[in-house]
Formats: C-alpha cells, structure tokens, sequence
C-alpha cells in the first residue's frame, strides 16, 4: 500500500497540493500542522494589523504561507469588532458578563476597550475556483458565521476542520457546540474527536494535577465521511485517501488514518503509489 514501486515515474509537487485555512491565526500555524510547515500551503487570516505584521516578518522566508489582514465571515464587508484588554479575545460577540463573573473565567481580560472595523469577506469568494482541503477556525464565537460563508467549499473540497467550540454562552448570543456540529453534520462531516484532556475551567484552588474544574470550550474536530472521500475517480480517491489519512495522524487519529488507506487502497484502480515521490507520501511512510 505504502511500498515503493521503481518503475513509476516521479509527479510534481503539485500533483498533490493540501492547502490548510486558518481563520484566527495569532501566533501562527497550529501546533498540529508543525511537521508540515514547510510542505503545505498556509492562509493565515488574522484581524490585529499589528499581528499581521508580525506574522509576515515571522513568515518571509515561507512562500508556502501566506497572511491576510481579513476576516472571514458569511458576507462581505465592514464588520464591527469589539477589542478586548487581552487582544486575542477580540471579538464580534460582546462578553454576557454575568456568565463570565459566575465561572470567574479571565474577567480583566474579557472587558471590552474600543470598537473597529475589520473588512470580512467569505471563503466560498477567496476560494472560488480552488481548493482548500482543511480549516482550522478559532475566532471567538465567528466560527459558524465563517462556515456558513464556507457552504460551497465544505461541500466540494473541505476534508476536515479543526474549530474551537463552546460549551459555555459566554459571549452573548455566540453559536454553541451544538450549532457548529449541527451543521457540520448537514454538510456531510462527523466529529472525530474533541482536544480535550481532562482539564477544564478550575472552579477552586482544590485540583487534581490532570483531571479538574468545568469544560468551558475546546477544540472539535471534524472529517468529511468516509462515502465522500471514497468516491469519484481513482486518481481523486488517492489524493483525498492520502490528504485525509496526512490530517488524521496529525490528530491523534492514526488508526482512523491506516483504515482509510486501506479501503482506498483495496478500490480497483485506486493506486497510492503513484504519488510516492510527493512530501505528503513520505511524511505517511514514515508515520506509519
């Protein structure tokens, strides 16, 4: 499945691309796309120009990584932001004060200092005509306002999204859990997983050392079904088959990953050694 053939000819890089969406990219690439920084092609999206142009200066020596100073939103135009004392709180949403100061849950950080517009426009537009394989979105509450303005995209080229949810309303009138898995779901993706460990909100100075307080929000994570990736032409089941298994292992899901290779290798037509030579292939090998 994963052997080397010699009499195959080398593709191009090309021939396999995985471009990755970041929505709320402060800091720069998550963690879980490090061993692959250099190998796909990074859109960072961050609203703080201040942010933006440190990204870039962190970034001038990566052409695969590209930093834009927008939001992404389900329309475009001006979008008003509600700047927070700590910048990476900065949000759409306002703050519902009363759950903050029940949970007491970064109450000096949450408090709103000024107002600004930021133009927003929607991934379905950025993308039309391209494609973009996953979506890591962290925007404080936006994060279906962004999916909605995804709905083409979701359907035709997105294999997984990794995005932070809430568990906890406190930002007023911001979507749930529930709402982005809703529809996730209706755009054919089920949650893989959550980036939980145990470790919540501290309600009180009395914690164990792993497993304590409230889980007030986390990370989802998402992947198109198995029906979806395993269908169409053989040459497009291999790309997806090895795209989607490239995204499992780096989310702790390698069993998940080794099933799909599996049943997209076992396809008749469907040949994941004509891809041997591309990066994505190599990273595979060496994972499994």
């Amino acid at each position: 499945m994963i052997g080397t053939n010699p009499n195959k000819s080398a593709t191009t890089e090309n021939d396999l691309s995985c471009v990755v969406l970041d929505a709320g990219a402060r800091y720069g690439l998550h963690p879980s796309w490090q061993e692959l920084q250099d190998v796909a092609d990074f859109h960072l999206f961050e609203i703080d120009p201040v942010e933006v142009k440190r990204l870039r200066e962190k970034y001038i020596a990566h052409p695969n990584v590209t930093i834009y100073e927008t939001a992404l939103h389900n329309e475009n135009g001006p979008l008003t932001f509600s700047l927070r004392a700590h910048k990476g709180l900065t949000s759409i949403y306002d703050p519902d004060s009363k759950v903050v100061a029940d949970l007491g849950y970064m109450q000096e950080e949450q408090v709103v200092t000024g107002k600004f517009e930021v133009m927003a426009q929607t991934i379905d537009e950025l993308f039309s005509g391209k494609e973009a394989h996953f979506l890591k979105l962290d925007t404080e509450g936006a994060e279906l306002l962004a999916l909605q303005g995804a709905a083409r995209t979701l359907t035709e080229h997105v294999l997984a999204v990794r995005c932070e949810v809430s568990f906890v309303p406190m930002l007023r009138d911001a979507p749930l859990f529930h709402d982005i898995d809703a529809y996730l779901r209706t755009h054919g993706f089920e949650l893989l997983n959550l980036d939980y460990i145990g470790r919540g909100h501290p309600a009180s100075e009395f914690t164990l050392p792993d497993r304590y307080g409230k889980l007030v929000a986390t990370d989802g994570v998402w992947i198109a079904n198995r029906e979806r990736v395993l269908q169409g032409a053989p040459r497009d089941v291999a790309k997806r088959a090895l795209l989607m298994a490239t995204f499992l292992m780096l989310n702790n899901a390698s069993d998940v990953a080794i099933d799909i290779l599996l049943r997209a290798a076992a396809q008749p037509s469907t040949d994941l050694g004509q891809f041997e030579h591309h990066s994505l292939f190599q990273f595979l090998r060496r994972k499994i």
